[in-house]
């Protein structure tokens, strides 16, 4: 990734389009929620655009927020009434990336909190309506960590290569300079979830 460069250097106009529709802002123009959803994870000036390692993490840190709202859940978040989780399991690669959305009110009354696990275990007990795992993961921390969360509605993401050969459900990539993701449907199926068609299309592959 090319220092310098701004965000529609790392992100297609479809990728921009997508993080503009987030549905917790259905009124508000979609330039403003695109620029409000990238913007709030560079709150201090002095990190610029000069960092790409910094710049693609903090996009993958809006996608996981952004996903949130393009799953279709059991029960709606706007029904849920109580705090809405992003967990992360393994060496945290976001920093402060979330800082600016942590605590935040959802619809339904919900508070987005951002949950840093220490073990494996806390992943079914804490609560998780999504779960990114570290790339830095033994590859057999990972496949232990899906198969407790088999069949239960817990979105899984990761930027691991081979994440979906081990039984995850969104694969973030960067192809080209832009970071994209991967599903495997299948297993978000079996675990009782749906993604919106927005989601799928513009995902870079969508395996059955």
């Amino acid at each position: 990734m090319k220092p310098g460069g701004d965000v529609s250097d790392y992100l297609s106009r479809s990728q921009l389009t997508f993080l503009s529709r987030s549905k917790l802002y259905p009124k508000t123009p979609p330039l403003i929620v695109c620029f409000f959803t990238i913007a709030f994870l560079f709150a201090l000036p002095s990190r610029g655009w000069s960092a790409p390692q910094a710049l693609e993490r903090d996009i993958k840190a809006a996608y996981l927020y952004n996903f949130l709202f393009f799953v279709k859940w059991p029960q709606p978040l706007e029904e849920r009434g109580r705090d809405i989780s992003i967990c992360l399991l393994g060496p945290d690669p976001f920093e402060n990336a979330f800082r600016q959305v942590e605590g935040r009110h959802l619809p339904g009354g919900g508070i987005l909190t951002v949950l840093r696990l220490a073990e494996t275990e806390m992943v079914t007990t804490s609560g998780c309506s999504l779960l990114f795992l570290s790339r830095e993961l033994d590859e057999r921390v990972v496949r232990e960590v899906l198969a407790r969360l088999k069949g239960l509605p817990v979105l899984t993401v990761s930027d691991r290569p081979g994440f979906l050969a081990n039984g995850g459900m969104i694969e973030l990539v960067t192809v080209e300079e832009r970071v994209r993701w991967r599903i495997h449907l299948g297993h978000v199926k079996s675990s009782g979830l749906g993604l919106s068609s927005q989601l799928l299309r513009n995902a870079l592959d969508v395996e059955e």
